[in-house]
This record gives C-alpha cells, structure tokens and sequence, in this order.
C-alpha cells in the first residue's frame, strides 16, 4: 500500500485491465472518446505524441512535461502560427506528425509567446499515438463483465 501511495511510476499501473484481459495499445487511429472529445470541446489532443493540447484558435493550453513538445520548449500559454513553414490548421498539424515519421527532419513549430516569436524543432519520429484497449486471447474477459450491469442499466434508463 505504501509503495502504491508514495511512489511515482512513469506509467500509469495497467494490470487490472490486463486481468481483465484488455491491454492498452496505441495505434494511429483516434478513438472513438477522444474524437467526441476534440469536437466537443474545440481541442486537438496530442498528448500521446507531441505531449501538448491545442485550440482550434492554436493556444496551448497543456503541455506534459516531460514530453517532446516540452522539452523543445513549449508551454501553456503559447500560441502556434505555423508549422513547418506554413500557416497551421488541424489538418497541417496532423500531417507533419505523420510525414516525421519516415523522416529525419524535426517538425518545425513557429509559435507567439506574448509579443515575441520563436521556431521551436521537436525531434518526433513515431507517428501519430492514440489509445486504445484490445482483447487478450484466452483470458477471459472480466472488464466486460464488470461494466455490463452498468451498461444494462443506462439502456434501460436507469441513470449510474
């Protein structure tokens, strides 16, 4: 107990799931949550990427230290304009962490911090990363178990 309260651990502790027979993959597909998520509350989540969030207006709005965006520079507050030389969009963004990841050249971000501008070179080659859970053959699978009872009672209007 003191070792789970105390300690800090670089992931997340994923046994359960796996006892459950689900594990965490990453792939670069979004999830069906996370792109609820991006339309819902106008944000571009690249945590498992880059290590930032964005808004639509190109204001980074979370920064996880630690993460390739970090340590280039980047922090809350800053403002992206461009990305790898031209004017940033979604799509752009999106884009150049898929063409890094059969390149060797960094991604170039052009970013306002208040009045000043500044390129900042994130040196990320792994693509797009976005989580998901994927059934283990074999065990048996207890997580849908668990949540099923909650499952059934959303369906019939049951609030949980």
């Amino acid at each position: 107990m003191r070792n789970r309260v105390n300690s800090i651990e670089p992931h997340a502790p994923l046994a359960g799931i796996e006892q459950g027979g689900w594990r965490l993959v990453y792939t670069d597909k979004p999830n069906s949550f996370s792109a609820a998520a991006e339309k819902l509350n106008d944000r571009i989540n690249l945590f498992y990427s880059l290590g930032f969030r964005i808004k639509k207006d190109g204001e980074l709005d979370d920064v996880i230290p630690g993460s390739p965006a970090y340590q280039a520079g980047l922090g809350p507050g800053m403002k992206l304009i461009a990305v790898d030389g031209r004017r940033w969009t979604p799509e752009r963004l999106h884009d150049a962490i898929r063409t890094a990841r059969n390149s060797q050249q960094a991604i170039e971000l052009i970013v306002e911090n208040k009045q000043f501008f500044k390129t900042y070179s994130i040196p990320y080659h792994d693509g797009e990363k976005n989580p998901h859970l994927e059934r283990l053959q074999g065990q048996p699978d207890l997580l849908s178990d668990i949540l099923r009872p909650r499952a059934q009672k959303a369906t019939a209007g049951e609030a949980f």
